[in-house]
């Protein structure tokens, strides 16, 4: 069975692809999820574990509708996969819509957000430069140093061996 948090990076038609849901290969059904808000901005947010993998809790982090349009989200929304009915629940909000958030999950268990745009691909001056810092045992989120570069469409940022955060593209 593998899980899909829905969320799509600006491939295919808007209808299709786009619900959070479990896909069982062995008879190919797909059953979807309940809970997430805002579902139908499901392009270019980010998914990752908030916590030790073997948790088996997943983050959705911004998005926003298809294509060239200004719509976005701030939800960060969590799922526990191993509950016995999984489905979303809200965890936090960011203060701002965001379109390709980067997101790193930290030694700590804890999320290490930045970046993104509220636009599409960061036209228009629309860059989202702020970090923040999302615990992974309430939900709150703490402002970091802002970035000083613009990173959105195209960027990634990795945990290196060091516990330093790389952040790179755009």
């Amino acid at each position: 069975i593998i899980f899909s948090a829905g969320i799509n990076q600006g491939w295919g038609p808007a209808e299709e692809g786009r619900d959070p849901g479990f896909w069982d290969l062995s008879d190919n059904s797909f059953t979807t999820v309940p809970g997430l808000r805002d579902p139908e901005l499901n392009e270019t947010g980010a998914v990752g574990w908030l916590g030790p993998v073997n948790d088996q809790r997943l983050i959705v982090v911004g998005g926003g509708s298809v294509g060239d349009t200004p719509t976005s989200t701030g939800r960060i929304d969590v799922i526990d996969l191993g509950a016995e009915n999984p489905r979303f629940e809200a965890l936090a909000d960011l203060p701002q819509g965001t379109r390709y958030p980067n997101i790193v999950t930290l030694p700590s268990g804890d999320v290490f957000v930045t970046n993104g745009s509220t636009g599409y691909r960061g036209q228009g001056g629309t860059d989202t430069l702020k970090s923040y810092l999302l615990s992974q045992e309430d939900g709150k989120l703490t402002e970091l140093a802002s970035p000083s570069v613009g990173r959105n469409y195209h960027s990634s940022a990795l945990l290196l061996p060091n516990g330093q955060v790389l952040v790179a593209g755009s």
